[in-house]
């Protein structure tokens, strides 16, 4: 047997028998001095400091975790708890030992209803729920019951892992799933078919993960019931320990042989370039990173961490590695899903534009050159009817100005004939005129860009709202408008001297009071792969910077833009 395979109570008999004195007797049989032997003890020192050294690495490994592991007694009251556990209530850890988990992290005084920590120890089956703590955050939270080797119940380890972006995700997809059906409806099958799929994808997941969740076996060890791949490798590059997730191919053998890294993960002869373990041993500093897996596609969210010896130098690094493939593919869903419903907007506002400006203007316009005529053939109606029917006549021309209006802001003629530019300039004088504030609209580095019709209208769209909330709200006397062409972005500037506004406060109060002015600019821009900041104070303005990368448009191929 290996020393360092060795138990805490074999050590113990070894250090006694070492300790062991013989008495030294006369012929009566009486004592007359002690005999004692200096024997090595070098390696025991050196089982000794494995097994501090081993020590050492469990607790590492623990606290570099993102999940909360807490260990307890029968009675409730924690024994050990690792660094995420403990940051979580701002506590250090021996503040928390000898107290109990429910007044700490629920502030109450008894156990809380659903524990799934008392149930494992009362069942002796591990335990685990989802449940939301009042900050609105959703936790997983998994009970496991600990015995010693002679099978008697020594405490309970807890697990605890936020999954508040997974809640969000699902979320944010059924109220995608929700808005899409409201407005579109069931005008595009393709839309309907996408979303279905969704939500199959969505139940799948879901019974895959329950189906995960009950037929798993949850081991005793917390290290292997974690559900993510974690790594400790050292300065040549070897697999000191692992918990092999997803890696079950890899034999015993080979695991106990310190693989290197690149070859059992990787599939590599050399080191990876870069080698973001090489990099934490250099550096010291804790790297975290999002990679694709160039074998199976799959993309993890890494996060290497440092171990230090007594000195300070780096012995080892843990990676742990986290599939988020999911995730993403969830978040490229939800862009494709609101481009989808943007486009069906853009196509709606587009019909309705033209029912306006064919149909209903010239119908108005029609009505007014009847009543305008009626008065020129009816030369016996009386003054007082003339001028009824006049009021009439320029009631009937505001209407139809007001429609044509309308039908202009529902889908812009300008843009299709004479590009971003010219419709620009163009809107933003008869915004001018008609609201009142004076709009200084400046193009800089434009005649060297061509860009999509998608592209174009979307920023016709944020100029337009830009313009919409400054008259809606601003209570300016100007606005600026500029658009940059800066390759290789494109840069949009709205400003205003207007009264501003607390921008905390409102990005607080804006779904309860339904504006969905600057949430349909930030859905745009996000569409566009672009980023939007305000910057506003109360009596100081606000100023929108918008930038987004340029794409140039493509000649010779069919563009995936709404149909004009």
């Amino acid at each position: 047997m290996r020393d360092k395979d060795k138990t805490k109570a074999q050590l113990i008999r070894e250090l006694e028998e070492l300790r062991q004195k013989v008495p030294l007797k006369s012929e009566t049989g009486r004592v007359e001095g002690l005999m004692t032997s200096s024997i090595n003890i070098t390696k025991r020192k050196e089982v000794e400091e494995i097994l501090g050294k081993n020590e050492q690495e469990k607790i590492a490994i623990l606290d570099s975790l993102m999940e909360h592991v807490v260990f307890q007694d029968r009675e409730m009251k924690i024994l050990w708890a690792n660094r995420a556990a403990c940051e979580s209530v701002h506590m250090k850890r021996e503040d928390l030992l000898g107290r109990h988990c429910h007044e700490v992290w629920a502030d109450r005084q008894t156990p809380c209803e659903d524990c799934p920590v008392t149930k494992a120890r009362d069942t002796k089956q591990p335990q685990a729920v989802e449940k939301m703590s009042p900050d609105g955050r959703w936790w997983y939270i998994q009970g496991h019951q600990v015995q010693d080797d002679n099978g008697h119940v020594m405490g309970t380890t807890e697990l605890t892992l936020d999954i508040t972006d997974r809640k969000r995700a699902e979320e944010a997809l059924r109220k995608a799933k929700d808005e899409l059906e409201l407005r579109v409806g069931k005008r595009s099958a393709e839309l309907v078919e996408a979303n279905e799929k969704l939500r199959q994808e969505i139940e799948e997941r879901k019974r895959a993960e329950n189906d995960f969740h009950e037929t798993k076996n949850l081991l005793s060890n917390s290290f292997n019931a974690l559900q993510d791949l974690v790594v400790v490798i050292d300065k040549d590059l070897r697999v000191i320990m692992s918990n092999w997730k997803d890696h079950d191919d890899i034999s015993e053998k080979d695991r106990q042989a310190h693989p290197y890294c690149y070859e059992v993960f990787m599939n590599r002869k050399k080191p990876c370039n870069p080698c973001h373990a090489m990099e934490v041993f250099t550096t010291g500093e804790i790297k975290q990173l999002e990679h694709t897996n160039p074998i199976d596609g799959k993309i993890n969210d890494i996060r290497v961490l440092p171990i230090f010896d007594d000195e300070g130098k780096v012995v080892s690094v843990i990676e742990h590695i986290r599939d988020i493939t999911e995730r993403k593919q969830a978040e490229i869903q939800i862009r494709t899903l609101s481009q989808q419903l943007i486009q069906s907007q853009e196509s709606e506002r587009q019909m309705i534009s033209r029912e306006l400006h064919d149909r209903v203007t010239q119908d108005l316009s029609s009505i007014k050159i009847g009543i305008d005529t009626l008065v020129d053939r009816e030369p016996c109606l009386s003054a007082e009817v003339r001028k009824n029917v006049l009021e009439y006549s320029q009631i009937l021309q505001k209407a139809i100005g007001s429609v044509r209006d309308l039908s202009y802001d529902l889908h812009p003629p300008g843009l299709d004939d004479m590009g971003l530019v010219h419709a620009l300039f163009m809107y933003c004088d008869e915004f001018a005129e008609k609201s009142g504030v004076k709009v200084n609209f400046e193009p800089v580095g434009m005649s060297n860009f061509f860009l999509d019709s998608d592209t174009e209208l979307n920023l016709y769209r944020l100029v337009q709202e830009g313009l919409n909330n400054i008259r809606k709200h601003a209570h300016a006397g100007q606005a600026n408008v500029k658009l940059v062409g800066t390759y290789p972005n494109i840069i949009l500037r709205i400003e205003d001297n207007g009264k501003g506004f607390d921008l905390q406060e409102r990005m607080r109060t804006v779904d309860r009071q339904r504006r969905m002015g600057l949430r349909s600019m930030a859905e745009r821009v996000s569409l566009m792969q672009g980023e939007m900041t305000i910057q506003s104070q109360p009596m100081k303005g606000t100023h929108i910077f918008i930038k987004f990368p340029y794409q140039e448009k493509k000649y010779g191929s069919k563009e995936n833009h709404i149909d004009r």
